[in-house]
C-alpha cells in the first residue's frame, strides 16, 4: 500500500472520513498538513512519516494540556506510520495577527511571554530528551557543514571548540522545558492566550532559548521596543533570575540558535532545493551579528570576524 493509501485509509477509519482534504503550506519539516472540513468538528490531517517523531507529540500534546496550556486535541494518531488527526485552532497565528495590527505587537507579545512563562513554570517531565552543550554543539556542526564547508576542517573545529568554551554561561536559572521553536508561526490565538504548536522537539533545557526563539525570529523582524518591553516582562514574572547574567544567557542563546539556523536554512536551499530559505538568510546574519555584541561572545565573535558569516 502507498503511504497516500495509507494515509486515506487512515482518515476513512474515523468520523472525518467524508470530510474535504484542503492542502495548508508545509514548513521546514517533512510533515504535511490537511485541513478538513465537513466533519463533526474543525480538524487538521498530519502526514509525519519517520523520522518525525508523532509519539512524542502525542505525548506532548496530553502533558501540555494537563498543565493548564493550550494544544490542539489529538483525535487519532497512528503513531507508528505518523499520521494524525487533531483539532483544528484555526489561523489566528502572532505572525498573522501582527501583520494585519502592525500597532498590536506589543500587546500580543506580552501575551505570549505570559504563555512562555506558564510553560517554565511547569514541572520537568521524564519524558524528554536534554538540551544539553553535546546536543548545542551538534547544532553549531550544522554551520560548519554547511554554512562554512569551504573552510578547513581545523578552523571548524575551532568555532565548536570556542562554543564549547562560552555555552556553560547560558544556563542561568533551572531548566525547564523547551519548545524549540516558541515563534510567532507557532503560537494559536485562542481567546487571550496563546495555543501551542509544533511542540515535538521540544527538550529540557535553559530557559534563555525559548525567549530568544520568540524575540530574535528569522522569519519576522520584531520592533526593538517591543523586544526591550517583552524582555522586561519577562523578567518581571520571573524575578528570582539575575537579570545581568540572564542577559547575557540570551545573547548567547541568540547567537546559538541564529549560527544553527544558517547551517539548517543554507541546508535546505541547497540540498533541498528550497529555494526561498536563501532569502531569509541577511536577517539572520544580522541577527549573529547583532548577538555577538555582547562581551560574552567574544571568542566567538573574533572566529566570525577572521573566518565570515557563512555562506
Amino acid at each position: 500500500m502507498t503511504r497516500a493509501a495509507a494515509l486515506a485509509a487512515f482518515l476513512a477509519d474515523s468520523p472525518w472520513a467524508g470530510a474535504t482534504r484542503l492542502p495548508l503550506a508545509g514548513d521546514a519539516s517533512l510533515r504535511r498538513y490537511e485541513r478538513l472540513e465537513g466533519g463533526p468538528s474543525p480538524a487538521l490531517l498530519v502526514d509525519a512519516p519517520p523520522p518525525e517523531d508523532t509519539a512524542l507529540f502525542v505525548c506532548m500534546a496530553d502533558w501540555l494540556r494537563g498543565q493548564g496550556l493550550l494544544s490542539p486535541e489529538i483525535h487519532r494518531a497512528d503513531t507508528e506510520a505518523g499520521f494524525l488527526l487533531v483539532e483544528d485552532l484555526g489561523d489566528g497565528l502572532l505572525a498573522r495577527l501582527c501583520a494585519d495590527r502592525p500597532d498590536a505587537e506589543a500587546g500580543l507579545y506580552d501575551r505570549a511571554v505570559a504563555e512562555l512563562v506558564r510553560l517554565q513554570e511547569a514541572p520537568v517531565p521524564d519524558f524528554l530528551p536534554a538540551y544539553d552543550d553535546a546536543f548545542f554543539l551538534f547544532e553549531i556542526g550544522i554551520f560548519a557543514e554547511w554554512a562554512a564547508a569551504d573552510l578547513p576542517a581545523p578552523v571548524q573545529d575551532d568555532l565548536l571548540r570556542r562554543w564549547r568554551d562560552v555555552l556553560p554561561a547560558a544556563r542561568v536559572g533551572r531548566d525547564v522545558v523547551v519548545h524549540r521553536d516558541f515563534h510567532a508561526l507557532n503560537l494559536l490565538a485562542v481567546g487571550e492566550r496563546f495555543a501551542l504548536i509544533d511542540f515535538q522537539g521540544a527538550r529540557i533545557g535553559p530557559p534563555a532559548y525559548d525567549l530568544i526563539s520568540l524575540l530574535v525570529d528569522a522569519r519576522r523582524d520584531v520592533a526593538e521596543d517591543t523586544v526591550a518591553a517583552a524582555a522586561a516582562r519577562y523578567l518581571d514574572l520571573r524575578p528570582e533570575l539575575d537579570a545581568e547574567r540572564f542577559t547575557a544567557a540570551c545573547a548567547i542563546m541568540a547567537a546559538q540558535r541564529t549560527t544553527k539556523i544558517l547551517g539548517l536554512f543554507r541546508r535546505l536551499a541547497v540540498r533541498d532545493g528550497k529555494a526561498g530559505y536563501q532569502a531569509l538568510l541577511p536577517r539572520v546574519r544580522t541577527q549573529l551579528q547583532q548577538a555577538l555584541d555582547h562581551p560574552a561572545l567574544e571568542p566567538i565573535r573574533d572566529w566570525h570576524a577572521r573566518h565570515g558569516l557563512g555562506s
